[in-house]
């Protein structure tokens, strides 16, 4: 093709593209806009059907959830109830009159074993399987006569890991657990004082004597008085400081003598 074939050619074409209507720019540009506005609208329309597709969903699996609450979801477990929560240990002193010794506490003297020539031995004890035993224990003492206790009468303690698990008086009962009036401990001629008392029936927390008496090597019986007095035993004055040695004599229960 020759330059002028060329040149008339591209001629011809401008002539063709200047009769083009008026306003035909305008239509091409107003035909793309709806073009555009259709495809919006077409995703917009899908978005939602997508948001109420998973809030159908949701309902659904709400509606085949256990009960137990409307905000419970299949699968999901239940809450632990309040009865599967391991029970609390009780505080110290729950449950018991004031005394010398409190519940869930260790001994609050400092015992001793040996004071002014006195001296406890735990002798025997009768057992009972549903109930509190009898404890059997000498008091060995430097005088040959008659002896009364003084502010810690003899009391049978039962502990655990060194802890009060019994001796204490429960709520409701004798504040403090006398010897009978005037009494007066007779001594054998060798100065030994055989004495027997009865351990507490009632035990801390939620204790019994029947599983205590199941697993005995768990458990150690004590002994614990302060010591004697020559003569009447003194009047008692209250819950307050001991100025008295405090005697302790202590075996495991499974290895104490029946």
């Amino acid at each position: 093709m020759t330059e002028q074939e060329i040149q008339r050619m591209l001629g011809a074409e401008a002539e063709r593209a200047s009769s083009l209507p008026q306003g035909f720019e305008d239509e091409v540009t107003t035909r793309v806009t709806r073009a555009r506005r259709a495809r919006n609208a077409r995703a917009a329309s899908a978005a939602v059907a997508s948001v109420l597709a998973a809030g159908l969903l949701t309902a659904s699996l709400r509606a085949s959830a256990p009960t137990g609450g409307s905000d419970a979801v299949a699968g999901t477990p239940e809450p632990t109830s309040h009865s599967d929560a391991p029970a609390s240990r009780p505080e110290p002193g729950e449950g018991q009159e004031p005394g010398f010794f409190t519940c869930n506490r260790p001994v609050p003297f400092a015992t001793v074993t040996e004071a002014d020539g006195f001296s406890l031995t735990l002798t025997s004890h009768r057992k009972d399987t549903d109930a509190a035993p009898w404890i059997g224990f000498d008091i060995n003492q430097p005088h040959v006569q008659g002896l009364s206790p003084t502010e810690i009468p003899p009391t049978v303690v039962l502990l655990r890991n060194g802890v009060v698990v019994g001796g204490p008086v429960p709520v409701g009962g004798l504040i403090r657990v006398k010897q009978p009036a005037g009494t007066v401990w007779l001594p054998e001629p060798s100065g030994r004082i055989q004495v027997e008392v009865k351990a507490q029936s009632w035990l801390c927390g939620k204790t019994t004597w029947q599983q205590v008496w199941t697993h005995p090597d768990e458990y150690t019986l004590a002994v614990v008085m302060t010591t004697p007095t020559v003569g009447p035993e003194p009047e008692f004055a209250g819950f307050g400081t001991v100025t008295r040695p405090v005697l302790v004599a202590e075996a495991p229960l499974a290895t104490l003598p029946g």
